[in-house]
């Protein structure tokens, strides 16, 4: 992307329209069209950081969701600096736009699995809690189960006598 700031026009390649959510040949919008294209909760970051990037000459990158006319969204990954004349104003601001939805679908998905493993690790830690004290009490059992299985044999054998 190559935007004159004194125009306000900005130059696309024939590969970044479409990641836009343009027609393919679209070569030329301006700040407007491009903002259009962004999620709405995307359009005030993505002003901020052109703003700083003028302003203060910090590089521009930063990643916006961009709602393509389908309904889809798309994830793309944005970087450009500004050239300035020999007075220090801002003249052009270059850069490069890169599709990274994909990307972020496998992070998307990551972030769903490490919190399901985290609850299965919580459930698997209660379990073996459980475990342990059923254990326990188990061998507490155990330890007396000698003299228990002594008294109830004699009180059964004593039983079946009486009963004769």
């Amino acid at each position: 992307m190559d935007w004159d700031v004194d125009t306000g026009v900005i130059v696309l390649s024939e590969r970044v329209a479409p990641m836009l959510g343009l027609q393919q040949g679209v070569s030329t919008i301006t700040l407007e069209d491009l903002q259009n294209t962004l999620h709405p909760d995307d359009r005030a970051v993505m002003l901020a950081g052109i703003d700083e990037c003028l302003s203060q000459g910090v590089e521009y990158d930063q990643e916006h969701r961009v709602l393509w006319s389908d309904g889809s969204e798309r994830w793309l990954h944005m970087r450009g600096d500004v050239i300035r004349d020999t007075q220090g104003d801002a003249r052009q601001m270059l850069g490069m736009v890169e599709d990274i939805t994909r990307r972020k679908r496998i992070e998307s998905e990551l972030s769903v699995n490490n919190s399901v493993l985290k609850q299965t690790i919580i459930q698997l830690n209660e379990t073996k809690e459980e475990y342990l004290q059923s254990e326990s009490r188990l061998r507490s059992i155990l330890d007396i189960a000698p003299e228990a299985i002594i008294v109830l044999m004699k009180v059964s054998m004593l039983w079946s006598s009486i009963k004769g």
